[in-house]
């Protein structure tokens, strides 16, 4: 039976996770940042599952475990995150848009969010 530090040291360093294609894949997609905030977040996750006790399947590759797992967390960086709201104030709100430049994507999610009030400044 393998000891809490050998299930830790099987974890694929960062540096490995960079090596697999679809990581690699990722990089060319998002910012590098971005990734690295997916793999450090899928790694602290899979050690915090080992250290309570959670045993990985006898010869399971953990880079399997990893990959997807980076690929929810990337989906969930990179979604966007306007959303509609009810500006219950009774003020008009300035939504600061003139300054700073947008994607297509984004601007369709402005185009859809603006149609009413949103959460932009909160």
């Amino acid at each position: 039976m393998k000891s809490l530090q050998e299930k830790l040291r099987a974890l694929p360093s960062v540096e490995a996770l960079l090596q697999s294609a679809q990581v690699r894949k990722h990089l060319q997609e998002r910012p590098r940042w971005m990734v690295l905030d997916a793999l450090h977040h899928a790694l602290d996750e899979q050690r915090d599952k080992i250290r309570s006790g959670a045993t990985p399947a006898e010869g399971s590759d953990p880079l399997k475990v990893l990959l997807p797992r980076i690929d929810s967390i990337l989906s969930k960086l990179s979604s966007l995150h306007l959303r509609r709201v009810i500006n219950a104030t009774g003020v008009v709100i300035h939504t600061n848009l003139g300054r700073s430049i947008l994607t297509e994507a984004m601007m369709e999610n402005v185009t859809a969010v603006t149609s009413g009030y949103s959460n932009l400044e909160y």
